[in-house]
């Protein structure tokens, strides 16, 4: 069975990535963004050492919930253990956490909102 690849989930860690860096939360490559698609299981990730003014949708880096690449060339952030095991922990609660369920979207040039439960 070939697992469908979201490029929407791709584009909303570039975009959230681009628009931290706007609100000056973090500098450089400090930092790591990463979502799980609920629906195949693939958690999707920031490439390690990459600057968030350079990424693009090709960058982003797709691993099975075990860490195996399934698409990208880059590596993955460092800190991919750790989002993985909050996501392996996260699938044992009721209700969704907000690093696993959504990532945070603009709503203004003054901050974040939550798009989700916390």
């Amino acid at each position: 069975m070939e697992l469908k690849i979201s490029e929407d989930l791709k584009k909303l860690i570039v975009e959230t990535g681009l628009e931290l860096y706007k609100q000056n939360l973090t500098i450089g490559t400090w930092g790591n963004i990463s979502v799980l698609d609920s629906e195949t299981g693939l958690v999707y990730i920031k490439p390690s050492g990459m600057d968030y003014n350079e990424i693009n949708l090709e960058d982003i880096i797709v691993v099975d919930k075990k860490g195996k690449t399934i698409e990208g060339f880059r590596e993955p952030s460092i800190e991919m253990p750790m989002h993985l095991s909050i996501y392996k922990y996260q699938e044992g609660c009721r209700s969704h956490s907000a690093l696993s369920s959504h990532l945070f979207e603009r709503v203004s040039s003054n901050g974040f909102q939550s798009s989700g439960n916390l």
